[in-house]
């Protein structure tokens, strides 16, 4: 079972927010050959070839029940079997979301050690964190993303509304937290009204952050919500989840780009970019210090955020994708991102705002100095 641990203080850790810019004159490799190097060196002897993985893809993208069939479910069962673990995981998922649950349990497993290795300081499962394909999430699923559409989400949330008071295992957060999508409002709003603040065996005090449903309402409200969702979310609650979560909507609040994105974007062309294609002007801004509340707990993520850039340059828009831990990240990582100016759009008017996937890395580290250092540059763009 995965637990939010509460370590009174890291003493020696060293935070590392590693940046995307400065990555592009590396890209030069074809997209497939980067496919390849996340799949493996045995990926072809197990079926994995460029002409199999694409037309799986286009055969997913109209029927996401196409990896049960005859024609494509053998095809992921011996991918399953492939000695590389971010293809068999991501195989597994493809199975799963196409209701072959015979691979869920491993799925699962894979999936729980990851979201430790990834954001728990010192797990011993630092081996377990496994990359999504180097592409961007609409032409290529991640390793634990499931598809909004499947019957699996159904499922769940069958099974939770079935049990007394909504009750969510702490393992299923670690498959959630990379699901959740716009469409599971209702289910949310029911959790949030079966939120409560329990002590664990792990951590006796009071607290929210004990309850796994409180943990995917908050990642549900940050990568979904509205405003008018925040204020229902938080009438449903009672006692320390509503104050815990009013306080994050009031900062949330206090970030414009989060909540009140520039009104004109609405009335204008937006083109999605990778980060590669837009340049910062200037020295990139030193980065904020750790969150505190996550340091606190030795949490750690991989964070994803959507980001909207105006005619002129600046960050008019911001949002952070479905993932782990949400809250503890997201509001660190808008301060940061508001900070950027970049080239203004071309002249010629035909695209006004640019949209594009910013990746961010915060990494704990024993054996540093006690306040954060000026982070690494380099991360892994989106195809």
């Amino acid at each position: 079972m995965i637990h939010l641990r509460r370590l009174a203080w890291v003493p020696a850790a060293l935070f590392c927010l590693t940046f995307p810019w400065a990555v592009a004159s590396a890209q030069g490799s074809p997209a497939w050959t980067r496919i390849q190097g996340w799949a493996g060196k045995d990926a072809a002897t197990v079926g994995f070839t460029q002409e199999r993985f694409e037309a799986f893809l286009e055969a997913r993208r109209t029927d996401v029940l196409a990896g049960a069939t005859d024609t494509w479910k053998p095809w992921l069962e011996s991918l399953a079997r492939g000695k590389a673990p971010a293809l068999r995981t991501w195989a597994q998922a493809r199975l799963v979301e196409a209701g072959v649950y015979e691979s869920y349990p491993a799925f699962l497993e894979a999936a729980v050690a990851h979201l430790k290795g990834q954001s728990q300081f010192r797990s011993g499962e630092e081996d377990a964190v496994l990359p999504d394909p180097p592409a961007s999430r609409d032409r290529v699923p991640g390793v634990f993303q499931l598809d909004s559409r499947c019957a699996f989400w159904n499922e769940v949330e069958t099974q939770v509304r079935s049990k007394p008071e909504m009750e969510v295992s702490a393992n299923l957060y670690a498959v959630w937290c990379h699901g959740t999508f716009r469409d599971q409002r209702a289910l949310i709003l029911d959790l949030a009204a079966q939120t409560k603040a329990p002590r664990t065996l792990a951590n006796t005090v009071i607290a929210p952050w004990n309850d796994p449903r409180f943990w995917i309402v908050v990642d549900w409200a940050m990568a979904w919500g509205t405003p008018a969702d925040f204020d229902a979310l938080a009438s449903r609650m009672t006692g320390p989840a509503q104050t815990a979560f009013v306080r994050i909507q009031k900062r949330l609040q206090e970030q414009p780009l989060f909540f009140h994105p520039d009104p004109s974007i609405g009335s204008q062309a937006v083109a999605l970019i990778s980060f590669t294609d837009i340049k910062p002007l200037g020295e990139v801004p030193k980065h904020p210090l750790y969150p505190e509340e996550a340091r606190s707990r030795g949490l750690m993520t991989r964070l994803e955020a959507l980001v909207t850039v105006g005619p002129e340059g600046r960050v008019v828009a911001f949002r952070p994708l479905p993932g782990p831990w949400l809250a503890f990240f997201a509001q660190a990582a808008e301060a940061w991102a508001s900070l950027h100016r970049f080239e203004p759009a071309p002249p010629d008017g035909k695209v006004a705002y640019r949209r594009f996937v910013l990746p961010l890395v915060y990494r704990l580290r024993a054996g540093g100095p006690t306040l954060p250092v000026r982070p690494r540059i380099g991360a892994r763009p989106p195809s």
